[in-house]
This record gives C-alpha cells, sequence and structure tokens, in this order.
C-alpha cells in the first residue's frame, strides 16, 4: 500500500512538472521576466462649450517580480508603475507597486485589422513586434468610438473619439517603448521623478527609502501631532510628536509611497516617505 501511494505521489509530481514545464514553454514567448519594462505616452483633448482641459500622461512599468503557482497554471508579476500626469498645466505624479497575474488562457489569437482604415494591423510585427494580446474590445455605444488591446501584463493602447451634446473628446494611447530581456525597440519616455515631490517641506526622513525604521526630524514645531497615512489619504497612523526627532518603525508597512504630516499649533507641513 505504501509502495502504491508513493508510485502514485511520483505520478502526480511527474504529471505536474510535465505540466509546468509545457507552461513555461507555452508562455516562453509571450512571458515577461524580472527587469522588463514598459513606457507609455498619451494625450486627450477634451472639447466643451468652454474649451476643455487637455491631458498628457506617462507611464512607467517595471517587473520586479515573479512567481508561480502550485498548479504552475497562474504566473504572479509585481510591477513598479510610475505615473506622471500633466492635467492644464498641474503635475501630478503617483507611484505604486502592485502585484498582477495571468493564467495560460489570458490571450487571444483573434486576428485583428484595421479599425475603419484609419489604425494599422495590431499584428503588424514592425509596430508591435507580433506580442500578446490579452483582451480586445471594439465598441460603438452612444457616440463613442474606440478600439483597445492589452500588451502583457495589461498593458494597453486605445484610441477613440466621443462626441455628444456640445461634448468631444479626443484620445491616444501609445507604447513608445519596450525591453524584454535583450530585446529594445522604441524610445523612452522622459525620465520620471523616483518619488512625487512636496516642495518646502521642514520634515527630513533618513534613511528614506526606508526598510525597518526611519527618523524624523521636525523644525520649527516643538509639540505637534504626527499623522502617516498612504497615497490614498488613508490615516495608518496618528501619534503625539514630541520634541524634534522621533524614530518610526515602518517593518510592518508594504512597500508603496506614504506621506507623512506634522501637525503643530501654528502650521502644519507634510513630506512623502517610500517604502521599498
Amino acid at each position: 500500500m505504501v509502495k502504491q501511494i508513493f508510485i502514485l505521489q511520483f505520478f502526480i509530481l511527474s504529471l505536474n512538472v510535465a505540466l509546468a514545464q509545457e507552461f513555461l514553454k507555452m508562455r516562453d514567448v509571450n512571458d515577461f521576466n524580472i527587469g522588463d519594462e514598459f513606457h507609455f505616452q498619451s494625450h486627450k483633448e477634451e472639447a466643451t462649450v468652454s474649451q476643455g482641459p487637455v491631458t498628457d500622461e506617462l507611464e512607467n512599468i517595471l517587473i520586479t517580480g515573479k512567481t508561480f503557482s502550485i498548479a504552475y497554471d497562474t504566473v504572479f508579476y509585481t510591477q513598479k508603475l510610475i505615473h506622471r500626469i500633466i492635467r492644464s498645466g498641474v503635475l501630478w505624479d503617483t507611484i505604486m507597486i502592485e502585484q498582477v497575474y495571468y493564467t495560460n488562457l489570458d490571450r487571444t489569437t483573434k486576428d485583428i485589422t484595421g479599425y475603419q482604415g484609419s489604425t494599422p494591423n495590431l499584428t503588424d510585427a514592425k509596430i508591435f513586434n507580433g506580442r500578446i494580446r490579452n483582451s480586445f474590445s471594439d465598441g460603438d455605444f452612444n457616440g463613442s468610438h474606440g478600439l483597445e488591446y492589452s500588451e502583457g501584463l495589461g498593458l494597453t493602447r486605445s484610441w477613440g473619439n466621443y462626441s455628444g451634446q456640445g461634448n468631444s473628446i479626443e484620445y491616444k494611447r501609445d507604447l513608445v517603448y519596450f525591453k524584454k530581456g535583450g530585446e529594445e525597440w522604441g524610445t523612452r519616455a522622459p525620465v520620471i521623478p523616483q518619488y512625487p515631490a512636496v516642495k518646502n517641506s521642514s520634515i527630513l526622513i533618513y534613511p528614506n527609502p526606508a526598510h525597518d525604521r526611519t527618523t524624523l526630524v521636525k523644525e520649527g514645531m516643538d509639540n505637534a501631532v504626527l499623522i502617516l497615512s498612504d497615497f490614498q489619504g488613508h490615516k495608518i497612523l496618528t501619534d503625539t510628536f514630541e520634541g524634534q526627532i522621533m524614530t518610526l518603525p515602518t517593518g510592518l508597512l508594504i512597500p508603496g509611497i506614504y506621506f507623512i504630516t506634522i501637525v503643530g499649533e501654528a502650521k502644519a507641513d507634510t513630506a512623502v516617505l517610500i517604502i521599498k
């Protein structure tokens, strides 16, 4: 009986290894690895009764981690997303570290031809290098026309327009840079700062980026309140900040961007804390 169980376990293990090898082989061309990088650039113009805003965006994505499920039917990627938005001359920067996943079924073999004669064939290797497409949509709803496809890890290119009731929107998003292993094409988007700047902050943070703990030094405020919040503005910690120096434990914080706000009697100040 023990021998039979051992044989069965060996068979299951061999089957899993075989499936894993087949899965890896199947994804050899379309798969992504740590260090792969993608840059996008988009432009949107909105026309209203009064002139609407113009929005330009840069998006840099870097693959920082990769693991497989136990059954090797799903691959998990960790990606660092740096996003810059310039809207009506106002600059916004965001950084996100998030995990995304794909199964071996997350792709389409549908051949996509030109859309309304205005766009190239999306399988044109000169433009897209024949990369994987995870999804495809083509719609005409309430006067809105658009076409979108995915380029691995949810990376998309789309273009379209909407016109109705005096409003119109023109939008286009392009993959401008692609780096996968030794393959590289396109033009890198302009360098994006590694963290959003908070100008004229009197708070000193070191080390920053932080790992297990960091030290805060404030100026001009004797007794104050410390507020730690995430990038979405959710409060994580509120504490009393007495004196000029404080040590803040950070070992339990997940990697990402955080804001430290110190509120005194006369003023409040904010600085950015990065957790790696």
